[in-house]
């Protein structure tokens, strides 16, 4: 398989650079440079990886991931995030709670960018090919798109929050700690508290409506659980 990537750029040099290089691996490269372009490629093109600027001159980049995360044909798409080489550790953990699946800083070192890039078509060649549709409760459940549809209705979530979806979906009304869905979704990132996760709850039960959101059920001070019979 071919895999196509998006870039997200202003600079006309880095396009240039990634565009030679990703075409080295045999890969598809699309660019864009600025957000309202990269966005309206990204659903058109429907490319496997998007590696977003930060710093773009009409959108700021984490306005575009926001948009992609929430588009109905966008939302399944892996973004990594590549800014200047002023970058803290406290914005790379930032980038992270937001839902990248990279943080690349410049100057790179295009092998290592290559290495990445490659470990995440890897991980996603794991899954194999789609999975079944998941139908209970009235919803059903589009694991390998990410998206659930609620009595025929399509929910676009985004990564995590499909992610944090499904593990108490798949818990089976069992309750779940804080810690161990922090664990789980987040892949024990230290820097990630309860705060994230509220924020997440509060966001997928909006999106539910209500009906559903009543049904997750926070135990305070424990953790939470879905409660679906």
């Amino acid at each position: 398989m071919r895999y196509k990537v998006l870039v997200i750029d202003d600079h006309k040099g880095t396009l240039e650079a990634l565009k030679m290089l990703f075409s080295y691996e045999n890969y598809s490269v699309i660019t864009a440079e600025n957000g309202k372009t990269g966005i309206n490629l990204a659903i058109q093109k429907q490319p496997d990886l998007i590696i977003l600027d930060l710093v773009l001159p009409d959108i700021h980049g984490y306005k575009v991931k926001e948009v992609l995360e929430n588009g109905k044909t966008t939302s399944h798409i892996p973004i990594m995030l590549f800014t200047g080489a002023m970058t803290t550790p406290k914005d790379e953990v930032y980038g992270f709670k937001m839902g990248a699946c990279e943080y690349i800083t410049k100057p790179f070192d295009p092998g290592v960018l290559v290495a990445r890039v490659k470990n995440i078509f890897r991980e996603r060649e794991k899954k194999g090919g789609l999975k079944e549709v998941i139908k209970k409760y009235g919803l059903e459940i589009f694991e390998d798109e990410r998206y659930i549809k609620v009595k025929s209705k399509e929910i676009r979530l985004t990564r995590k929050e499909f992610d944090l979806f499904f593990v108490l979906f798949k818990s089976q009304g069992r309750l779940l700690s804080n810690q161990y869905l922090l664990e789980t979704v987040w892949d024990y990132e230290k820097d990630i508290d309860t705060h994230t996760l509220r924020s997440h709850i509060f966001s997928i039960k909006k999106k539910l409506g209500p009906e559903y959101a009543k049904k997750i059920i926070n135990v305070k001070g424990s953790g939470y659980r879905l409660e679906i019979k």
